[in-house]
């Protein structure tokens, strides 16, 4: 079964085109939770270039997060990861073994795409 979407739009804009297509690959899930249960928050947030965050799971030992993200920009984009608890850190290695900067920040080449591992401490 095919589904086409079509939206008008301004100027070719590669980022908003891929942000566009992920909401329409991976629609919003809604479930009922109860309502005296603590409050839960993403274990960290990405905050800088253009990236988007693809797929994200548990590492198979339980001790990481691993995450694929894709630069859809025609330029290099550099995003950093930041906990989402005061006080915690992150470190950040590359599937390529390259490691990140000390604060967490990630340099992607244009149009490519990287799995990470995320430790937070």
């Amino acid at each position: 079964m095919y589904r086409f979407v079509v939206r008008p739009h301004a100027a070719f804009d590669p980022v908003a085109l891929r942000r566009f297509s992920d909401e329409q690959d991976q629609p919003l899930l809604l479930f009922s939770v109860d309502p005296a249960a603590a409050e839960l928050r993403a274990p960290f947030t990405l905050a800088g270039d253009p990236v988007t965050l693809s797929s994200l799971r548990v590492a198979d030992d339980g001790a990481a997060i691993v995450a694929r993200i894709y630069n859809p920009s025609t330029k290099t984009a550099s995003v950093t990861l930041r906990p989402s608890t005061p006080g915690s850190r992150v470190s950040v290695v590359a599937s390529d073994g390259l490691q990140s900067t000390a604060d967490g920040r990630v340099v992607l080449p244009p149009l490519a795409t990287r799995v990470i591992r995320i430790e937070l401490r």
